[in-house]
């Protein structure tokens, strides 16, 4: 179990199973991570592809929640293991609700699981990819020092247009100036 100045990453428990239902089944959580049309979404969604797929083998895994409530959840945050282990890199993913967008705790998780990553994952890379449209999700991951790798240009019709998706990342190397920068600030 981790903690943040206000939340708490701790690991995932069964009990977890109906709270992350409902995170996937929001619209607004479906627009601005999936690629698939929204859909109401099954229990076997988070049993079948979640749990075994991104929690049970991902390098770093947890459920996030309010330290000052732990039973309050709000999201989940993981590291999905390389496809290739030499390379030493990791997709982030991270899905927090629709209501706790905007406050900060999507930069207070993504600063600390990079932190993780590269301090006690020994990991090189550090990537993932977010919607065009998404904004402050963009604004979260540059603010982490992760940088514009590239742009799949059009690869998401939603709402009758398309919708780039931008490739994010932050090295070790980046990683290691900022936070040369930062104890320099402190």
């Amino acid at each position: 179990m981790f903690t943040t100045d206000r939340l708490l990453l701790r690991a995932y428990q069964p009990s977890d199973d109906a709270a992350l239902h409902a995170l996937n089944n929001s619209l607004p959580v479906q627009l601005a991570q999936r690629r698939e049309p929204p859909s109401p979404t099954p229990m076997s969604f988070v049993t079948n592809t979640i749990v075994p797929k991104w929690f049970e083998q991902a390098l770093f895994h947890a459920i996030i929640t309010l330290k000052s409530s732990p039973s309050t959840f709000i999201g989940y945050v993981c590291l999905v293991p390389p496809s290739v282990p030499k390379n030493r890199d990791a997709m982030y993913v991270i899905s927090l609700k629709e209501e706790e967008w905007g406050r900060g705790y999507g930069s207070e998780v993504t600063k600390f699981v990079v932190d993780w990553g590269f301090r006690m994952g020994g990991l090189h890379r550090i990537w993932l990819g977010v919607f065009g449209s998404n904004v402050g999700a963009i604004k979260t991951y540059e603010k982490a020092g992760f940088v514009h790798e590239g742009r799949v240009r059009k690869a998401n019709w939603i709402d009758g247009k398309w919708e780039d998706t931008v490739m994010m990342a932050i090295l070790d190397e980046d990683w290691e100036k900022m936070r040369a920068v930062d104890e320099k600030k402190q």
